[in-house]
């Protein structure tokens, strides 16, 4: 019975398998770097941002990047408030998308410190470069004027935050750090480091080559010499 593995086929593979690897090493190289081939291609971590409104709202986003929207938290992940002092934790109700951004608005904040998260953090996925934070720290103090909480949530006419029956994620946690990103900028704007790394790949790539080359012969010379033969 004749073998499928004829020199012929085996040069095929060995030869498309080097291009595949050769292809795949220089473009996963070239497409983390912000000056690569590809151009801007690293994305910033997802960081958080608090701002005041009405004097006693804290409005939380989400940014990846100051000229796109803001994002909501994972899935059906809520946005968590934990009292630096106390440990309770309360889950700030969602705005919605609105001017194509996503609000979470948190109000009639007592006095005091608190950290702001998603109850699962944004992931840094291999394009991503910096660091994904936990959490963003912000201090409530309304000076001498105070606030009366109470009669602020009889005011309102907006969902306040409620509840929430497990610790906060990061408590544990040493740093506020949920994630690194692992993209990392080219050398230059030429794209230097995506050039050493095809250079780096280079001679796996033309070993790869050689053995099919030499595969595609022997199977050229088997089929002469079986035709000389007939």
């Amino acid at each position: 019975m004749k073998s499928i593995a004829t020199p012929k086929a085996l040069a095929s593979v060995v030869t498309l398998s080097s291009l595949l690897l050769f292809g795949t090493a220089t473009s996963a190289d070239r497409g983390c770097g912000p000056h690569g081939y590809y151009g801007d291609l690293c994305q910033p971590a997802a960081t958080y941002s608090v701002s005041v409104t009405n004097g006693h709202t804290r409005v939380i986003q989400i940014h990846t990047d100051p000229a796109s929207p803001s994002i909501a938290c994972l899935g059906i992940h809520p946005m968590l408030r934990e009292n630096v002092d106390t440990g309770v934790v309360m889950k700030v109700p969602e705005r919605g998308s609105e001017d194509s951004n996503v609000y979470y608005d948190d109000p009639c904040v007592p006095p005091g410190t608190y950290r702001y998260g998603c109850r699962l953090a944004h992931y840094c996925d291999y394009d991503t470069i910096g660091v994904v934070p936990s959490y963003v720290e912000h201090v409530v103090d309304y000076g001498d004027e105070g606030l009366d909480v109470e009669q602020c949530l009889e005011e309102i006419d907006v969902p306040a935050a409620t509840s929430f029956s497990a610790e906060a994620p990061w408590a544990a946690a040493e740093d506020n750090v949920a994630c690194v990103g692992t993209c990392e900028e080219d050398a230059d704007e030429t794209g230097a480091a995506a050039v050493a790394h095809d250079k780096a790949a280079l001679p796996l790539f033309v070993m790869l080559t050689l053995i099919g080359v030499l595969f595609y012969r022997r199977s050229w010379r088997g089929a002469r010499l079986n035709s000389d033969i007939r």
